[in-house]
């Protein structure tokens, strides 16, 4: 072991039982009896086998701790790596689970925009995004790339309680300087947009590397060319991560197309302004061509699956194995509030269902041949999958030496949680049970760059 971190070693946290990865190929590995060891910067140090005392005793002479730190989990729990959430907006969070009767566009008008106007009260703004961010914390997501909304207070302030919290995250300062915004919700200039986004980006350096900023235009019509030029520079001059919008509902795709006529499609416009590479994520990618695909694949961007969104706004049914087979990098989202859930496991089932869905419908043989989406498929794009197209993974997105211990310990038979005790279910079972059916209840504890941010 490397002696830089030998000295760690005596105050690492140390936990007992089974441990749950994914591998490159979308498989779940489960291992049983296993140590696993935390060093206090926070990163995974060892993970090995441990099936008796004189294995642990070997270990601590190895790695030199304290057998007696050890922490027993039961055979009804296991840690496993903490969720993802590529894509969710903040300012939309008090709007969960209402006003989903219409299509995007007069969703947007009607019930989106009104609420995110009123974030620039900075005391409204602290309440709800406390809420918001208290919520996917004990949901289980350790990372979440959010949108904030136009106003810098507050979104440096979405980024503090994240930092604050220990969540973390991607935060963006919405931009939308265009005259098709509603005349309520819009940056009086691109040049004001820019340098509202310039003081944000300043700001937020402070809460590094657990929170960084986003540059973040909100969809191609929001936007002036201009600011989306000057937008790009700004994310390639200083490495940020870029997200946005693309191809949701059939009626944007034709509005893009009015107003960029000059441009071959929707990617084509992030592609002519300089936002498409491989430090952008864009939001579902429902309705892309062919073409499209070719340019991000090319351009190494990532599409942010959103299926619970996509279903209860009528957006449409994304083709994610279309996406994969075209290798593309994707992530999952929960898109809150048109997801009507703050969690990724509900946004994994969601997958799932479109997965089915996209099988049944099928109008080739060769769509109808594709295989469905499995549950440790959808726990990939939850972990690792978005980890990759949030350029992390490096740092986070599975439980293996080197990355930071962002985790979760989940018990299957938690009191009062939504899961019947089976004692004789195999490892794999629970697991399962817990991805397809489990909850809030089932997560003791929450793990973020192993300091415990919830349950502790």
């Amino acid at each position: 072991i490397n002696a830089e971190y030998m000295g760690s070693f005596f105050r690492m946290q140390l936990f007992l039982g089974t441990v749950v990865q994914t591998t490159a190929d979308a498989q779940l590995h489960i291992l049983e009896n296993t140590l696993l060891g935390v060093a206090c910067d926070g990163k995974i140090a060892f993970v090995e086998p441990c099936t008796n005392a004189e294995e642990l005793g070997r270990l601590a002479e190895r790695f030199t701790f304290d057998s007696s730190a050890v922490q027993r989990l039961s055979p009804f729990q296991f840690l496993m790596p903490g969720l993802i959430d590529c894509h969710a907006h903040a300012p939309q969070y008090p709007n969960c689970g209402i006003g989903l009767e219409l299509p995007l566009l007069d969703w947007l008008e009607k019930y989106t925009f009104p609420e995110e106007v009123k974030f620039a009260d900075i005391q409204y703004a602290r309440a709800e995004y406390e809420k918001c961010v208290s919520r996917m914390l004990q949901n289980g997501t350790t990372t979440c790339s959010y949108f904030a909304s136009l106003h810098t207070p507050a979104s440096v302030e979405l980024a503090r309680i994240c930092h604050t919290r220990g969540q973390r995250a991607f935060v963006g300062k919405v931009n939308m300087d265009s005259g098709y915004c509603p005349p309520y919700y819009v940056e009086a200039s691109a040049d004001a947009s820019l340098q509202d986004t310039l003081e944000f980006v300043e700001a937020v350096r402070s809460f590094a590397p657990l929170v960084r900023a986003a540059i973040t235009p909100r969809f191609a019509p929001s936007c002036t060319p201009a600011l989306m030029i000057a937008l790009a520079e700004i994310a390639r001059e200083r490495q940020l991560l870029i997200q946005s919008h693309i191809g949701e509902n059939r009626a944007e795709v034709a509005w893009v197309h009015e107003l960029f006529p000059h441009c071959d499609d929707y990617a084509g416009v992030y592609a002519n302004h300089g936002l498409l590479n491989a430090n952008t994520i864009l939001a579902h990618g429902v309705w892309l061509t062919d073409e499209e695909l070719v340019k991000l694949k090319a351009a190494n961007t990532a599409i942010i699956h959103c299926p619970n969104s996509n279903f209860t706004l009528r957006s449409g049914v994304c083709k994610v194995r279309r996406l994969l087979n075209a290798g593309i990098k994707v992530g999952l989202g929960t898109d809150i509030s048109g997801g009507v859930a703050p969690s990724i496991l509900i946004a994994m089932r969601c997958a799932m269902h479109a997965s089915v869905a996209c099988s049944t419908l099928a109008t080739t043989p060769s769509e109808a041949a594709e295989r469905i989406m499995s549950v440790d498929e959808a726990l990939y794009l939850a972990t690792q999958g978005g980890a990759r197209a949030l350029g992390i993974e490096g740092v986070t997105g599975n439980l293996v030496p080197g990355l930071e211990f962002d985790a979760l310990l989940v018990d299957v038979h938690a009191a009062h949680g939504p899961i019947e005790p089976r004692p004789h279910d195999t490892l794999l079972n629970r697991v399962h049970r817990f991805l397809s059916t489990g909850d809030d209840r089932n997560i003791l504890k929450v793990f973020v760059a192993g300091k415990c941010v919830v349950g502790g």
